[in-house]
């Protein structure tokens, strides 16, 4: 089985919520969460073990899939 490697960006109230449960997810691999509020988003990040990131350029190569 791949493993979908999966990005969230933005992690307001429910952004977090979807990056819990791509975290949770078996074969997903939360690649990164995305947010212009770097203290919120390494805060998520840190939590579900994954990388912040400031925009979408920062991304870590490709990814297969996104919450917005």
């Amino acid at each position: 089985m791949n493993t979908l490697r999966a990005a969230v960006v933005g992690v307001g109230y429910f952004g977090a919520f979807h990056a819990e449960k791509y975290a949770a997810l078996p074969g997903v691999e939360l690649v990164a969460v995305v947010d212009a509020d770097t203290r919120r988003g390494g805060e998520i990040a840190a939590k579900l073990g994954t990388r912040a990131c400031a925009s979408l350029a920062d991304l870590p190569g490709p990814i297969d899939a996104a919450s917005v």
